[in-house]
């Protein structure tokens, strides 16, 4: 990975700024398209084992991780991305809408499962960007090549038509969870579910500091393998007092595989000069 970092490093040296971050644009687009596809791909053989469609599955267990990962790294945009806070507002609730869309409008085939997965998800966001932006508070930000990125100077002003934005993205992230008539669940429930989202959170920002970190590489396997499970460790422990639709190992797999899914577009954005750190003004 070193080599890797330096030979890209080298090239970047004789390119514009501006072609870079095209650049990581449109291999970041890919890799989400290229999840996009697997999600498709994993459904498809996931519903040809016939019903109940929420059975445990192989493909199920890729599907899940991968919105998770996607969710992940949306908050990761939405406390650390170089927009204005509106702007990345608007895109996180906009995202956000159609994430909670797809579920609950498609996958009509055990509503109670997925709104749980849609409860769990939106407390993984949420903690995720209350965890980023107090590292942010902090002085942790992000770093192009050392230095912050031009674009931070320009972010104190807000038009009308970003506020206009932001309205309607919000109206439109309730417009779908109204319409995908929410299901109520006991207070217990919905305890295990804020815990479940914040395992997700937690795999997250472990996936974050073994993608960033300077740390040796040895250390941050070890992290990597004690953390990944962590799904299937808090399903273990609820277990014992509720009965779960997955056993440990499954949801053991979901994180796993999330904190791998999500290490992938966050080595590239290492590799194109992007690092977390604090300015030597700070």
């Amino acid at each position: 990975m070193h080599w890797l970092a330096t030979s890209r490093s080298a090239w970047m040296c004789s390119q514009n700024p501006t072609d870079t971050t095209m650049a990581l644009s449109r291999a970041l687009a890919l890799i989400v398209i290229g999840y996009a596809v697997l999600v498709v791909g994993m459904l498809r053989w996931h519903f040809s084992y016939g019903p109940p469609y929420y059975q445990q599955t192989l493909p199920l267990l890729v599907v899940f991780a991968v919105f998770a990962a996607l969710v992940g790294l949306l908050a990761l945009w939405a406390a650390m991305g170089i927009l204005h806070w509106i702007q990345r507002a608007s895109g996180c609730i906009l995202a956000a809408a159609i994430v909670a869309g797809v579920w609950l409008l498609f996958f009509e085939w055990n509503r109670f499962l997925i709104w749980q997965m849609v409860v769990v998800l939106a407390v993984q966001m949420a903690c995720l960007v209350v965890a980023i932006g107090i590292f942010r508070m902090a002085g942790l930000t992000a770093l192009q090549d050392g230095s912050i990125p031009k674009r931070f100077g320009k972010t104190s002003q807000v038009s009308i038509g970003d506020l206009l934005v932001l309205t309607a993205a919000f109206a439109f992230f309730c417009g779908v969870l109204r319409s995908g008539r929410p299901v109520e669940l006991r207070a217990a429930v919905y305890g295990i579910l804020f815990a479940g989202g914040c395992c997700e959170a937690l795999a997250a920002l472990t996936a974050l500091w073994v993608s960033f970190s300077r740390s040796n590489l040895v250390l941050r396997l070890v992290v990597f393998a004690i953390v990944a499970p962590i799904g299937g460790g808090l399903s273990a422990i609820v277990t014992h007092f509720v009965p779960l639709l997955y056993h440990s190992g499954w949801y053991a797999g979901v994180t796993t595989l999330q904190m791998l899914l999500m290490m992938a577009p966050l080595v590239v954005v290492r590799v194109y000069g992007i690092s977390l750190g604090r300015t030597s003004g700070r």
